[in-house]
Formats: C-alpha cells, structure tokens, sequence
C-alpha cells in the first residue's frame, strides 16, 4: 500500500497561514499564535519524515498530534473561539508543545530512518493457516477478553494478577481475527466488499466489552479496525462507507457518548461482568425516560469541568469533542508543575515496572495508580472519583517529570525509538501489522515516559510477537475444515495474492 498522503509545501503553507489568522481574528494572543505556529510546522514536517501514512510509525504519529494539538486548533477556529482560553497555562503550555514537536522533529531526522534486524511476527501463510487462525484466534481471543475483563471490573488484586496478564495478551487475537476476515473478504471479492458474517462476530464482541466498560473507545475500535484494515489493503472506499461513518461518528456524539457518560454514576469500582452487565442493561433499559436529564447533565459537563481545567472549549455539546483536545488536561499538569515541582525518575521507574508483564516482577500494583497520581497533582481527580480515567499526554508528563530537560529528551530519543522498533517488527499491511497499527493508535495518545517505554515499546511488540508465533503454531496442529487438506491453494497472502492486491484499488 503505497498511499502516504505526505504535505506538500504549499499545504503546509495553507494550513499554518489559516490557523494563525484564524486564531488572531478570534482574538487569541500573538504568543500563543506564535508558538502554536512553530508547533504546527515542526508536526507536518515530522509527518513527513516519517513517510505520511505510508508507515506504521506516521500513522501514530498523526494520532498523537491531532489528539493532542491540530484538531483543537481548527476547532477553536470554526467555533470563533480564542485558542488561548481555557487554559490554566496557555503561553508556558503552547511553549511547551513547541518545544516537544521540535524535537521529535529533530529526533525523527536524526534516528526515524533506522530499520533494526528484530524477530517478526509469524503472519498467516496461505488460505487454509488463515482461516484456521480466523476460528482459533476468535475463540481464545473472546474467552482471554471475557477474563480480562472480568479481571479488570474485579479491583486491584484481579488486576495484578498473573492471570490478568496472560489474559491481556491474548484478548489481542480478538482484533486480529476482524483483521483476518476483513482481509479475507476483501481479497475473497476482489474489492467489492469488506465486511461480511466473520467480520461481525468479533465487532459485535469488541462493542459489548466496550459497553460493559461504559467506553466510548470501545464503541469506536471495532468501526476504525475495519477501516484501518481497508485502507491499509488499498481498498476503494464508496459514498456508502463514508455515509456509514458519518452515521457512526453522529451516534457515538450524541448517543453513545451521553449516555456512557450518564451511566458511570451508577457503576462502581469493583463488579463481576454479570453485575455489570445488569447495571448497564438496566441503565439502558431506563435511559429513553430520562434521556432529557441525559442530555443537561453532559451539557453541564462543560461548565463543571472547566472550572477545574479539563475542557478546551466553551461551548454547550462539546464534551466529545473535548476528548480530542487534550491540551487543556496538559495544561493543567504543567501549570501545576511549573513552581519548580517535579516528581522525577522514582516515580517513572515505579511506572515502568508497574507496566511490565506480572511474570518479570513481584510487586503488588494498583493499575490507575499513576494516573490518579498526574490527575491529582493537575487538580482534575478528585478523591471521590479514583475510579475515572484521567486522559494527560506524554507532552505533559515530560514537563511534570523532569521540566524542560524532559521536553527535550523524551521526543528526540524515546519516542522516535518506537516508530523505528515498530516499523522494524511488523509490516503493516499484514494482519499482525495491522493489529500493531490499531494498537498504537490508541496507546500512544495517553502514553506517560514510564507507559511509552514499558508498553509501548517493550509489552505491546512483545506480547504480539510471542501470540503471533503460538497463534501460528497452534493453526496448524488443530486445521479446521477444508484447512486441512493436503492439496492447498497459494492462499490469500501468497504471491498472487499480494500481487492482485495493487488491481484491488
């Protein structure tokens, strides 16, 4: 797949010009603008350097950047809204965001161009491997998410367990097998379709573990796999499939989205998946009858959570979309650290181990316990709310752990040191590629220094390599079907097939 979609100059050119007047005219401060300018340059350079899209590394990039900083810049000018507002440090946290994509940009010039002799992951061989990983890899992939869950929803204790950990590695086959049958039935049509019975199965998984978890990620993972699969495969996408996701984008908005939000108030910390799964159903069940206090309540959001520093924008209706503007929880973290606190190399060590697969150390671990700590220090967690998931980037992590020496470091090694291990393990137009593409979408967003370095770039490759080789392994001892024949097609990812793959667009 060789669509990079990387900037040109002149759009490079186009979008800053529009940014920066756009910010001026809603009367955002010069410095701020300033600032936001260089951070915008150094982002689509970078984007650039990495390859576009056209490389795992890009594509994660990209979350990273419109999570953190280009989706609120343009929202906070189609709203006519100073970009500056709402921030408890606006021109220490825009310095800061410059000074961090400057040198990952510096990073990404200097070391993004390595490619590493790694282990590979054992990808799928011919038609009969793949369909034999489709079947096993969707029954231990929902069997391993099934007790994952149950695991998370059971405390602390559940959490830390060495159980917990085989279970979160193996819920990764969940993923894969929509990947395999995504792949599947695009190249089984030759294009015309990607979503067929096998592809529902595990989306309709996917979402119900979501909706246990009241997570509007999981609403959202199972619709971006498929698409990240698709465009990953060259498939040519119609008016129906842009309809679909336009569908999908306005439920998660303003259905999903309030709602999940509205039933947190009747969860609590600890709950078996049955228990769960009641309180949910019946918080359902309930919510076309109070659908109006639904609808006050996230509305209300704004105001309540702006009083504390964790809302970008002013306007009623903007809670989702608050979701993608995380510089105001960043904002409120280097605010907190900018009297010359900060927690240091102790606590990122303690991080990094907490986040190490259970079977390599012994110590007894609170998952959460970081981030309720950040959130704490930021003044978005209150006591009385341990339970919520306070979203805070690797942007202002830096700064709260080592100040700008931290800002400076983290990008220009750390980080680059992830887009070259994962663009030396996996290939992301396979199915294990893509798997790790989905992956670091979503971690790499909320990724601390100690989470970057323990799970990012350690666990996560990790644990997809050693599934990928059992997975593989396992495929072939138990063949299901016309599988185990012995006269086998060249399959869908032999040589024709990868050939055909180019006609497929």
């Amino acid at each position: 797949m060789n669509r990079r979609f990387t900037l040109s100059p002149l759009v490079i050119l186009g979008v800053v010009n529009f940014l920066i007047i756009g910010e001026l005219v809603s009367g955002t401060s010069p410095y701020f603008v300033g600032m936001m300018a260089v951070a915008v340059v150094c982002i689509c350079l970078t984007y650039n350097l990495l390859g576009g899209l056209g490389t795992i590394g890009g594509i994660a990039f990209t979350s990273l950047a419109l999570n953190s900083l280009i989706i609120s810049q343009f929202a906070k000018v189609a709203m006519f809204e100073a970009a500056d507002l709402n921030l408890r440090a606006p021109d220490l946290t825009i310095s800061v965001y410059a000074v961090f994509y400057f040198s990952l940009m510096v990073g990404t010039f200097l070391f993004g161009w390595i490619r590493l002799q790694l282990p590979k992951p054992l990808e799928p061989t011919s038609t009969s491997h793949s369909d034999s990983l489709y079947v096993i890899s969707l029954v231990i992939g929902l069997v391993a998410t099934f007790a994952f869950t149950a695991a998370t929803l059971g405390g602390a204790q559940e959490q830390a367990s060495i159980g917990h950990g085989f279970a979160r590695a193996f819920a990764y086959l969940l993923p894969f097998s929509l990947v395999l049958a995504v792949d599947r039935r695009i190249r089984k049509t030759e294009g015309r379709h990607c979503f067929g019975w096998a592809a529902a199965w595990p989306t309709i998984a996917i979402v119900f573990f979501g909706f246990l978890g009241a997570s509007r990620q999981g609403f959202v993972e199972a619709p971006l796999i498929v698409a990240i699969t698709c465009y990953l495969r060259g498939y040519k996408f119609r008016r129906k499939h842009y309809v679909t996701g336009a569908a999908l984008i306005a439920i998660l908005f303003f259905i999903v989205s309030p709602y999940y939000l509205w039933s947190r108030a009747f969860r609590s910390e600890e709950h078996s998946i049955g228990a769960e799964t009641s309180v949910m159903t019946n918080v359902l069940l309930s919510a076309p009858s109070h659908w109006e206090s639904i609808r006050e309540t996230v509305l209300n959001d704004v105001q309540q959570a702006g009083e504390h520093g964790g809302e970008y924008f002013s306007r009623a209706g903007t809670v989702t979309l608050n979701r993608f503007a995380l510089i105001a929880e960043d904002s409120a973290l280097i605010q907190a650290c900018s009297g010359g606190f900060h927690y240091g190399l102790p606590f990122v060590e303690s991080e990094i181990v907490d986040n190490l697969p259970h079977l390599l150390h012994r110590k007894d671990v609170t998952l959460g316990e970081a981030i309720w700590y950040r959130g704490s220090i930021a003044g978005l967690q209150s006591s009385d709310a341990s339970n919520s998931f306070i979203v805070l980037t690797g942007i202002a992590d830096s700064y709260g752990a080592f100040g700008w020496l931290g800002v400076i470091f983290f990008p220009l090694l750390i980080i680059p040191a992830v887009f070259v291990v994962y663009d030396s393990v996996f290939d992301k137009d396979r199915p294990w590629g893509t798997v790790a593409v989905a992956t670091i979408l979503f971690q790499i967003i909320p990724a601390s220094i100690g989470m970057m370095i323990s799970t990012v770039l350690f666990r996560t490759p990790v644990y997809l390599l050693a599934i990928s080789w059992f997975i593989g392994w396992a495929a072939r001892v138990f063949p299901f079907g016309e599988h185990s024949r012995q006269n086998r097609s060249p399959g869908i990812f032999g040589k024709a097939e990868i050939d055909r793959r180019v006609s497929i667009t």
